[in-house]
């Protein structure tokens, strides 16, 4: 938040999520209402395009994402479609469905799936399938033997794998095929075609152990990729294990432990040592110091005192403070980090548009397919029968529609988990995706690459008036302004024991200055001239130390200049040199003058022809205009009103955790932590994630164009044939979610 001038700021608390998107049109429906879904039954990229489908065709919803990884679905409709009806075009679709309330999103995400019914059914198999295994494959001819194998090999297959026929027949009553279509099938003909062989006393084209088999590793399968999905959620179960779930609440002459859900703002909260704080609050008795490294990264506990806010999820330390709640707990810093973590995590990036496309139609093709492949072998060729039909049945197990249903998602989970653990704060992964394509980045200076706490380090009059008038009137204007040099002025002021006069109609021009009255006096506020008519020598010095400097005037006449310094953040030439080794152009653009953006620059590495200063609202607007016109893809960091245009045109705009609510709602990316490092590690974690993805989805579109030909032209036969193509199906999802966990172990 650049410039030499004051300019009001409202609010130093920034939303994280909001319930209602405003559309950006005046004409049009003024909002559009957010519904999370939890859709059961989803079993592969086929199902979730599904669902996708049918959501786009509801006329009144204006965007859907499914999720095959976290089983969620997000939707923002016109307010005229109502809840009910989302619901029954889910449930149209052959899905069970929950809508899920806004602020428990977070929740719903961050639960453990329950992985111990599948666990169940794969013990169940395993037992079942070891002896069919052994018995099919020794070839023990006894008739005892088959009544024996026809006996496991059906309770292997429609026993422990009874959801997939029933998710399979489910969707066949909707005229729809996923995943659980092939297995299905593939399964029940090798068991129907043993059991016709078995009857008829065709004891060389019995395969039961291929039926079971089947159903078997598929279930083997799915365990492992539950439990691996599971663990991409760690970080935000984490999150929600800090969360407290009892307050000690003050009423009357008593106290109560009550469950955080009914502690209200304005109630009054008794907090121990030890105790983590419940809610966001203001300390109204007592000091302490806080763990806040939850929130900010810091080690070292943050004193205290009355007056001071505090917030949910930080550890109290030796001292018991009485707080006043400030906001409910599902509105709390922490709650608001775990929504939009969760909501990050479930949406959808752009790279998932081609596994959407390819899944749409993949399991109708590999129906096709298997179909040829089996009349192909029959008629073309001079195998028998059953050989035609265990190569066709290899084709339709060995495809894995699944694998290309988790490839983004999965790694969009753990990149904007990873994201968090530094700091970073993903709005979506549309935006993930975008920032790995940056080669741009717009740095804002005060704030962002300065601590933003500037300190009046000089003040100069005009022959005749007194210097303590000057800061006077500038600490009057400034305390009015939650601007930093606003602030400075006015602890300045403070600690000269000067007594500071209460303005009126106090008016701001980001980046420009503040005027307002004075003690019944037009008083204005407004950077030194380049050059300077008023105290040249003075201007010059300060600025040739990086000083920032203001103009006081009364009545229109001069009184004297306000030198004010803000010290360079200790981590900010470390982050410019890490962007830059990834080659990331570094750009400052501040609304100071030029010679203190040079300082700066100098100091944290950006070349001189990279400073642009004097850089007004507009400008910086118009600089990102212009590099993004150019061919560039640009970043842009900020933290004041003044930089909210330019966050917004920007490809990736990423606001600064102690920034405005204007610039947090305008950026696609908060740093929580304030940490200019972040945006660093934004760069890297897009880039590793988008990595990733392509990586998934190579190899899964590359097993399937390899996989299905290799099995179409039976080269699985001497091999196990279709129990080897389940293995290898349930093996691909499996490789899918831990190459994703991998990126979190970078």
């Amino acid at each position: 938040m650049d410039g030499a001038g004051l300019e009001p700021i409202r609010n130093e608390h920034h939303r994280f999520a909001s319930n209602t998107v405003m559309n950006q049109d005046p004409s049009a429906t003024p909002t559009l209402t957010r519904y999370t879904l939890r859709v059961e039954g989803m079993t592969c990229a086929a199902c979730s395009s599904r669902v996708q489908r049918k959501l786009d065709k509801l006329q009144g919803i204006e965007s859907a994402s499914v999720n095959l990884a976290t089983h969620l679905a997000t939707v923002m409709a016109k307010p005229e479609l109502g809840e009910e009806q989302i619901r029954a075009c889910v449930q149209a679709a052959g899905y069970g469905v929950e809508v899920v309330r806004h602020e428990d999103t977070a929740a719903a995400l961050a639960q453990r799936p329950d992985d111990r019914p599948a666990l169940r059914r794969l013990i169940v198999a395993g037992a079942l399938a070891a002896p069919l295994m052994v018995l099919g494959m020794a070839h023990v001819n006894a008739p005892w033997s088959f009544a024996l194998q026809a006996i496991l090999a059906f309770a292997v297959t429609y026993g422990a794998g009874w959801t997939i026929h029933s998710a399979a027949v489910r969707r066949a009553l909707h005229l729809d095929t996923t995943m659980d279509t092939l297995v299905s099938l593939g399964s029940t003909a090798a068991y129907v075609y043993s059991l016709a062989a078995w009857l008829s006393s065709d004891f060389h084209h019995v395969y039961f152990e291929t039926a079971g088999g089947i159903v078997a590793f598929i279930l083997v399968g799915r365990y492992l990729e539950a439990r691996s999905k599971a663990r991409a959620t760690d970080s935000l179960r984490s999150l929600f294990a800090m969360r407290p779930t009892r307050a000690t609440l003050l009423r009357g002459d008593g106290e109560a432990v009550v469950p955080i859900e009914v502690v209200r703002v304005g109630d009054r909260v008794l907090v121990k040592p030890g105790e983590r704080i419940p809610v966001d609050g203001i300390v109204r008795e007592g000091a302490t110091s806080v763990d806040e490294s939850l929130l900010t990264g810091e080690a070292m506990p943050v004193d205290k005192q009355s007056g001071d806010a505090v917030h949910g999820g930080t550890i109290n330390g030796s001292g018991s403070i009485v707080m006043e709640v400030s906001s409910a707990a599902s509105e709390s810093a922490l709650a608001r980090i775990a929504t939009m973590v969760a909501e990050a995590q479930g949406s959808k990036a752009p790279l998932q548009r081609l596994a959407d496309r390819v899944s749409s139609r993949f399991v109708p093709a590999i129906l096709l397919i298997s179909a040829l492949t089996g009349i192909g072998w029959w008629f073309l060729s001079d195998v028998s029968a059953d050989k035609a039909i265990m190569v066709a049945i290899s084709v339709l197990v060995i495809a894995c529609p699944c694998a290309l249903g988790l490839a983004t998602p999965t790694a969009v989970m753990v990149g904007v988990a990873k994201a968090a653990r530094g700091g970073v704060l993903v709005r979506d992964a549309a935006s993930l995706e975008r920032c790995a394509a940056v080669d741009t980045i717009v740095m804002d200076k005060t704030g962002t690459l300065t601590e933003g706490r500037p300190t009046v380090t000089s003040v100069h009059a005009i022959d005749g008036v007194d210097k303590q008038e000057v800061l006077r009137y500038a600490a009057a204007l400034g305390s009015n302004s939650e601007h930093p040099l606003g602030k400075a002025a006015v602890q300045a002021a403070r600690d000269a024991d000067l007594s500071i006069p209460s303005p009126t109609d106090v008016t701001a021009v980001p980046g420009q200055g503040v005027q307002g009255i004075v003690q019944e006096k037009s008083v204005r506020m407004v950077a030194a001239g380049d050059p300077s008519d008023v105290l040249p020598e003075e201007v010059m010095k300060a600025r040739s130390q990086g000083g920032t400097v203001s103009l006081v005037e009364v009545e229109g006449q001069a009184l004297g200049i306000v030198v004010f310094h803000d010290q360079v953040r200790p981590e900010a030439a470390a982050a410019v040199r890490e962007l830059q080794a990834m080659g990331v152009q570094v750009l400052l653009a501040t609304g100071d003058h030029e010679a203190a953006g040079r300082a700066v620059a100098e100091s944290v590495g950006i070349a001189g022809q990279d400073v642009h200063a004097r850089q007004r609202p507009e400008d910086k607007l118009a600089l990102v205009r212009e590099k993004k016109a150019a061919g560039r893809v640009v970043g842009m960091a900020g933290d004041g009103v003044n930089d909210a245009p330019a966050l917004a045109q920007a490809d990736v705009g990423m606001a600064m955790g102690g920034g405005t609510d204007v610039a947090n709602e305008a950026a696609s990316m908060t740093l929580a932590r304030g940490d200019v490092r972040g945006i660093a590690h934004a760069v890297r974690t897009a880039r590793g994630t988008v990595r990733t993805i392509k990586q998934n989805l190579g190899w899964a579109l590359g097993y399937n164009l390899l996989a299905v030909p290799v099995a179409a032209a039976g080269l699985l036969e001497h091999l196990g044939g279709p129990i080897i193509a389940a293995a290898a199906m349930a093996l691909s999802s499996v490789s899918v979610v831990l190459n994703s966990l991998r990126l979190g172990r970078k």
